[in-house]
């Protein structure tokens, strides 16, 4: 949705020179243990879940250690948080087992899960990846907060948190490298919105699903099923603009995607302060690297966005130009619209 300015296309900039080298690829084998309950009536289906997680916890751990042993990077630091997602997006699980351990008094089992998988580096691209940092962000955030979920109790309410921060994350992966295939994705996202009608994760991948098949006249109908549906104002929001960007960009009707912004806006000032819309809008650092606006955004931010293009207005800037290269950066949209 985010749209550069024609005045802007054909700059190139640099952000920072970054390379993998000694492309590898080594096998990892780990294994992952949860235990669980007889009397919590707790589902051999769910305990394997748990196991898996751990299990590709313990692999990502050793395929950090692999990433950083293979690296050269120069302008950059990858610190260990960041580290961890990066080996974690390019992990390809082969294959897992299970085994269980029954205890002597036929209360608990032990679930054991046992895994292959692999990491190639030269499936890095760590220029792309430093360029979503966003996405990297909360990645670490669903991966800290599935490492909670796993320590609460093994309730009914804890299982269904878990599965949603786990189906949400593997959407946050596809979106950050396209490891998943799309079939995969559509699962996934179907699976997220049984647990959750209302989630905005699941609402995205599914849209983004039918726009790989070009169908917009599907995602049309898909977004306006969903608008009807909608119990809550960031997921109706995120429905009228994806429904104006469709209008805009795709059916060229910039009359008819006008009123669905408009509606998006009217709705995100009725939830939001002038100062709230301004930190979203505006607070965030943002600059323009190849010819791609990059850092942090948000749904409110894209709307805005998607507004200056209709109207075609111009956003504020700073550039920075030395011997070598341009920088555009502090890029301020309007907000009073």
């Amino acid at each position: 949705m985010m749209r550069l300015k024609i005045f802007l296309i054909g700059l190139m900039f640099v952000l920072c020179r970054a390379q993998f080298a000694n492309a590898e690829v080594i096998s990892i084998e780990a294994e992952g243990s949860y235990i669980f309950s007889i009397d919590f009536a707790e589902n051999i289906p769910a305990a394997k879940e748990y196991a898996l997680e751990k299990a590709r916890q313990a692999a990502v751990e050793q395929a950090g250690i692999f990433v950083e042993s293979h690296s050269e990077m120069e302008d950059f630091k990858l610190v260990k948080d960041k580290l961890t997602v990066v080996a974690g997006a390019i992990l390809e699980v082969l294959k897992d087992d299970y085994r269980f351990n029954h205890s002597d008094d036929g209360k608990t089992i032990e679930v054991i899960c046992r895994l292959e998988a692999r990491v190639d580096t030269s499936k890095i691209n760590l220029k792309d990846l430093i360029s979503k940092e966003q996405l990297l962000d909360t990645i670490r955030e669903k991966d800290k907060q599935i490492e909670e979920l796993l320590k609460r109790a093994p309730t009914d309410a804890n299982q269904r948190l878990f599965m949603i921060a786990k189906y949400e994350r593997e959407l946050d992966v596809f979106n950050l490298n396209r490891k998943l295939n799309w079939s995969a994705l559509m699962d996934t996202a179907q699976k997220l919105s049984s647990l959750d009608s209302q989630n905005s994760t699941a609402f995205r991948a599914t849209a983004m699903y039918y726009r790989n098949n070009e169908d917009m006249r599907t995602v049309a109908d898909y977004c306006e099923k969903v608008l009807a549906s909608s119990k809550t104002p960031l997921l109706s929001i995120e429905a009228l603009s994806q429904l104006g960007d469709i209008y805009f960009n795709e059916f060229n009707d910039k009359a008819t995607a006008r009123k669905y912004v408009d509606r998006a806006i009217a709705l995100a000032k009725k939830n939001y302060s002038r100062k709230e819309i301004e930190e979203l809008v505006n607070g965030t650092d943002v600059e323009l690297v190849d010819v791609r606006l990059t850092g942090k955004t948000n749904s409110i931010r894209e709307l805005y966005i998607l507004k200056s293009d209709l109207e075609d207005c111009t956003p504020e800037f700073e550039v920075n130009l030395t011997l070598m290269e341009y920088k555009i950066y502090n890029i301020k949209y309007r907000i009073d619209w």
